[in-house]
């Protein structure tokens, strides 16, 4: 095979690199894909985190990323209202309320 008078080299040499250029390929994929699994899985734990602030950690809590998406979008609103009048979210007197609007439209689990 490898002796025939029409065999030619080049065209092993032209697999071999194929080959080597697909080896490369899959490991530059294997580490996008590790790198984007565990930036997904980060972020998870960030929202988990989020998500528990100033709640006990005895209180159980459904997560959701829906749900934490949802406070943390009333949390800016929240944050921008307060901004535009003289309410002091920093009281002790307001924390049920802001849990309050925090929660709202948040799907129940």
């Amino acid at each position: 095979m490898l002796t025939e008078p029409g065999f030619k080299w080049n065209s092993i040499l032209e697999i071999q690199n194929n080959l080597q250029d697909y080896r490369i390929v899959k490991q530059e994929v294997k580490k996008k894909i590790h790198f984007h699994v565990n930036a997904a899985l980060t972020t998870a734990s960030i929202g988990k985190c989020i998500q528990r602030n100033g709640l006990k950690r005895s209180l159980r809590l459904t997560y959701s990323i829906s749900d934490l998406t949802t406070e943390l979008f009333n949390h800016n609103l929240l944050k921008r209202i307060l901004s535009i009048y003289p309410i002091d979210a920093n009281i002790k007197i307001n924390d049920n309320v802001i849990r309050l609007v925090l929660d709202y439209g948040k799907i129940a689990a």
